[in-house]
């Protein structure tokens, strides 16, 4: 997607991305977690981002994902996604619903404003669905 976007004349990329939430890859019940099993299952899979890249007339204006994050460039994953069915990814790495809901409505945030108003206002928004928070990093002028 990185390629393309800076391939492309004109081209508005929303990326999403969001926090896998940690389970046993065993599948026990929950009753048969660890205590310590039980804490790393609450404290991860709440947050992530939303970044919207911009290129108009073959300029960037907002940096897409991999250029506010490069080390995203840098993912080995011995797993192409097409080599995985859905349903494998998500039980082998789970996402919360409410992180879901709020990576939605971030985006939904950003398409409200740009359909209603015809402008962007924010590159960057991260979520934390546990702490009930959504900052977003305006775009400044200049």
């Amino acid at each position: 997607m990185h390629s393309y976007f800076l391939s492309q004349e004109k081209l508005l990329y929303i990326d999403v991305g969001v926090e896998a939430a940690w389970v046993p890859r065993d599948r026990r019940p929950r009753e048969e977690w660890t205590e310590e099993e039980k804490q790393r299952h609450a404290n991860i899979g709440w947050t992530g981002q939303v970044v919207a890249g911009l290129r108009l007339n073959g300029k960037t204006f907002l940096e897409p994902v991999a250029g506010r994050f490069p080390d995203i460039l840098e993912d080995e994953d011995e797993i192409a996604p097409s080599e995985m069915a859905c349903s494998q990814v998500i039980a082998s790495e789970p996402q919360r619903l409410i992180t879901n809901r709020f990576a939605a409505q971030a985006v939904a945030g950003y398409l409200n404003e740009l359909f209603g108003e015809r402008t962007l206002s924010t590159h960057v928004t991260f979520f934390h669905a546990k702490k009930l928070y959504m900052r977003g990093e305006r775009i400044v002028d200049g």
